[in-house]
């Protein structure tokens, strides 16, 4: 979809679909499925504040709280960061002295609510589109689809984390990675 630094949303895939009337097939319904899932995501991020009342959550907050143990000065990865209620927690649980938490979403709308929620957390929110071709080609039905575990490792393990611990949680469908990166 061209260079440059401009955010992808479904918006800009609709304008590069009018631009371009002679993308092939294939292209061109790979770009309406992740229209659609870009579409799912600006649509529904409002309430996702309201997900930490249900029971699978509430899983995923205990495995995090007793798995993650953030010091002062650290950097940490959310990735999937949805409203940041993971980020909170791990800047509450580290004193509220994380250097910085990298929020990492397929959808800016939603990992910009963490500027909202937690204003006194220094952090990037950073869109996951770089990783959205490659997550795309592993859905089959257009679906999102994150990398899976051996992915994610060799990914992290590329750029110096080590020691990864992972855990099965939230009703089976979110992977904890407990890992870090030697100074």
């Amino acid at each position: 979809m061209g260079g440059g630094n401009k955010d992808i949303n479904s918006k800009t895939i609709s304008e590069f679909l009018d631009k371009n009337p002679s993308t092939d097939l294939e292209m061109k319904e790979r770009l309406l499925r992740l229209k659609s899932e870009f579409e799912f995501w600006e649509e529904s991020h409002p309430i996702y504040r309201f997900m930490q009342l249900g029971g699978p959550f509430q899983q995923l907050v205990k495995t995090m709280r007793e798995s993650a143990d953030p010091k002062a000065g650290e950097t940490w990865i959310d990735a999937g960061c949805g409203p940041g209620h993971m980020s909170e927690l791990l800047w509450e649980k580290s004193g509220k002295g994380l250097n910085r938490i990298v929020a990492l979403d397929i959808c800016l709308d939603v990992a910009q609510d963490i500027i909202k929620n937690i204003p006194d957390l220094p952090h990037k929110a950073v869109k996951l589109v770089k990783y959205g071709r490659k997550l795309r080609e592993k859905a089959d039905s257009g679906l999102y689809t994150m990398l899976e575990q051996d992915e994610w490792e060799a990914m992290l393990n590329s750029v110096g984390f080590v020691d990864h611990k992972w855990k099965l949680t939230h009703v089976g469908q979110v992977w904890v990675n407990k890992c870090y990166k030697p100074q």
